[in-house]
């Protein structure tokens, strides 16, 4: 996780109107590293680069966030609750 990364996290969301903290960023860079390995393995997205995984993927669905009104948002452990009652 490169010092780099940090930044660009943590200035992007800010330019949005988000503020990451510390434990965010990391969860962020690790899934990143997460899509990273196992993309080369499963061919997940056709982005390879780590530069483009973090805004094409990190960045651009974040920019969405201050459009959600609280009710729409979910959580991992919330999702599959969800899925069954539909």
């Amino acid at each position: 996780m490169g010092e780099q990364e940090i930044e660009l996290l943590h200035k992007a969301a800010g330019e949005i109107g988000i503020n990451l903290s510390k434990q965010q960023i990391d969860q962020l860079i690790s899934y990143v590293n997460l899509i990273e390995k196992w993309n080369h393995a499963y061919n997940l997205t056709a982005v390879r680069g780590r530069q483009e995984l973090l805004t094409r993927h990190i960045l651009e669905s974040l920019a969405i966030a201050p459009l959600l009104s609280e009710s729409v948002v979910l959580t991992w452990e919330q999702a599959p609750a969800c899925q069954e009652s539909h």
